[in-house]
């Protein structure tokens, strides 16, 4: 819509040349049988201009007004959003994970990084390859073994990962 090289700081930051633009959570609730409800919230930062961004934050803060250098018209995009959403809940609807992580990966900046995870008490340490069609963190260990981690309760920062 706006042709800018927004792309995702795992695990659902948006970001514009490291700068945080908004973010982005996925929850799903499993009901017996097939039924599963999913709930998405989604922040970003629009109209925000730079006097207005915290700046007492871990990452520096961007909105499309200032990468764009225009005014954002909110209605047309919150309908851009929506229709976006709506086709992206399609994929979600027929089970398509595989062409959902792959889209989510084309645009992550951390693959390929060093990470450290920390699970309860244990820290592993290696590369970050991606997640699993389960949306399991997916860690290329020293030891040359991959290891998946769910990621419910992760946090990342300085490309340290915490369970």
């Amino acid at each position: 819509m706006f042709n800018l090289p927004v792309e995702i700081d795992w695990p659902n930051a948006l970001v514009i040349n490291k700068k945080k633009l908004g973010g982005i959570i996925v929850e799903t609730q499993n009901y017996t049988g097939k039924s599963r409800d999913y709930i998405v919230g989604i922040g970003i930062n629009v109209n925000s201009k730079k006097h207005e961004l915290p700046k007492h934050i871990d990452q520096p803060a961007t909105s499309l007004t200032i990468e764009k250098e225009t005014f954002i018209d909110r209605t047309n995009f919150a309908r851009a959003l929506l229709q976006n959403l709506d086709s992206w809940y399609l994929i979600l609807k027929d089970e398509r994970y595989e062409h959902i992580v792959e889209k989510w990966q084309e645009f992550c900046v951390n693959i390929g990084r060093r990470v450290n995870v920390r699970n309860a008490k244990k820290e592993f340490a290696g590369i970050f390859l991606g997640i699993s069609n389960s949306g399991e963190l997916i860690l290329l260990l020293d030891n040359g073994r991959k290891k998946k981690f769910k990621v419910e309760h992760t946090i990342m920062e300085n490309y340290r990962v915490q369970l």
